[in-house]
């Protein structure tokens, strides 16, 4: 059975809603792929396949990334539906607790090192003579 989709206000509150729902379910889904990666990674490096645990760790990384832009999506959403309930219901306009959303500028720079010490940290392991 199709739920029922409300109109006006209520239609764009249940449209941010089903939105913010979506990207709560990618990030659950990213949190155990990149507990998949991480576990597989480490059996490679066990098993001394240094090559294919680094090639896991990059797609690591790449999640790690896409986990936090579903997470920017989500307060975005999260702030648009505040705002679309304080426009129908005056008592939130006065008692409105909007929490801050304002992304994270730094993340990129901690994606970038964190990518370059997996590089190095395999470069490291390539180079030695066993």
């Amino acid at each position: 059975m199709d739920p029922v989709v409300p109109s006006g206000i209520g239609r764009d509150v249940y449209y941010i809603l089903s939105l913010h729902d979506r990207a709560l379910l990618q990030t659950i889904q990213l949190n155990d792929y990149r507990e998949k990666l991480t576990t597989k990674a480490r059996n490679f490096m066990l098993i001394g396949n240094r090559g294919r645990a680094l090639l896991l760790m990059k797609r690591r990384c790449v999640a790690d990334g896409m986990k936090h832009m579903y997470s920017l999506y989500r307060q975005r959403k999260c702030q648009q539906l505040v705002s679309a309930l304080s426009l129908t219901i005056p008592s939130l306009r006065e008692n409105a607790i909007i929490p801050d959303m304002e992304p994270e500028t730094r993340h990129e720079e901690l994606q970038v090192e964190k990518y370059a010490q997996t590089m190095m940290i395999a470069q490291c392991s390539f180079s030695r003579v066993d």
